[in-house]
């Protein structure tokens, strides 16, 4: 097992990254990575409004016998985000696993789950109690609405993943272009709708770029790591 990247409180490795080759099933460090990613490097700005859920957090709060088990696990300012991003898992245990992955995403504005999944109604019911589970620990008076929304339906049985990854960076990007107004009614779905927005070639293409991004960095860390230990030992910096 050879450490690939480390970036921020992710630690990806070689079966990691393999996991996001062509054709094969995208693994939860994946999408941890990407998640880490759209926090720290592609979106800032809305570091301060959005919460990126890790998927091993989004299984134990699905599926989590006991709320106690989630002391710590969560973000003590979860309650003042305006928009909440969980990877759901059709684990039924307490880590990733399972079969598939769908997106939830709770927006405060309008006390709304949305929920994706590129394989219809699959996850509905893992995506349904992972939204009751975040009311109890927001401490909701009330049910928050639960709206599935339309997706692109994948063409294989292994891109699901992506399609996770690919829809959370488009409504970031809305969130960083149109602020957080994009659907300030609970019954307007214009802000959420994304049916033409997710083709089968950008899903292909995205899971290429990831893969690329996680060389790229790695080789930027490996060089950074060994100018400091040429500067250590006196000698001359590779180039």
């Amino acid at each position: 097992m050879t450490l690939v990247l480390r970036f921020g409180d992710v630690r990806l490795y070689d079966h990691d990254l393999e996991t996001v080759a062509p054709g094969e099933w995208v693994g939860d460090v994946i999408i941890e990575f990407y998640y880490e990613y759209l926090e720290r490097a592609a979106f800032p700005q809305l570091a301060k409004q959005v919460q990126f859920v890790q998927p091993a957090v989004a299984c134990l709060l699905s599926n989590a016998p006991d709320a106690g088990m989630l002391a710590g696990a969560l973000p003590p300012d979860l309650g003042s985000k305006q928009a909440v991003f969980l990877p759901v898992n059709d684990s039924t245990g307490l880590e990733p696993g399972g079969s598939h992955w769908s997106l939830l995403c709770f927006y405060k504005p309008t006390h709304t789950c949305y929920y994706y999944d590129s394989l219809g109604s699959s996850n509905l019911p893992h995506a349904q109690r992972t939204a009751r589970a975040l009311d109890a620990v927001l401490g909701h008076d009330s049910p928050s609405a639960f709206v599935q929304i339309d997706t692109p339906v994948q063409v294989n049985g292994f891109d699901c993943g992506v399609y996770v990854m690919v829809i959370t960076h488009i409504l970031c990007s809305r969130f960083a272009s149109r602020g957080f107004d994009v659907a300030d009614k609970p019954g307007d779905l214009s802000g959420w709708r994304l049916l033409h927005n997710v083709p089968h070639d950008l899903v292909a293409r995205r899971r290429t770029e990831i893969r690329e991004l996680i060389l790229k960095m790695s080789q930027a860390q490996k060089a950074e790591a060994q100018r400091f230990a040429d500067q250590r030992a006196g000698g001359v910096p590779r180039v």
